[in-house]
């Protein structure tokens, strides 16, 4: 039940030049649960791999997943894998 790899489809970054794949970002799945840490790796086909720093539960094909830097966001995309 609980998750700490996800990939995305359909991602969209605003400033894809901005990204690092070594830095922390914060991810939200639900509009009201709290934001978690995870790192960025883009890969081909707008798919992108998000490690977790700490466990999520309840995460589900098909949710929306938001990413911020701080308090921007930065991109997100539809949650197609998770485990």
């Amino acid at each position: 039940m609980y998750r700490k790899l996800i990939i995305l489809r359909n991602v969209n970054i605003i400033d894809i030049k901005q990204l690092d794949q070594k830095k922390i970002y914060k991810i939200r799945i639900r509009y009201r649960m709290q934001e978690n840490n995870c790192r960025i790796k883009l890969t081909n086909n707008n798919k992108a791999v998000l490690r977790l720093l700490e466990p999520v539960a309840m995460v589900a094909k098909g949710q929306t997943a938001v990413l911020y830097e701080k308090e921007r966001v930065i991109g997100g995309g539809f949650i197609e894998y998770s485990e």
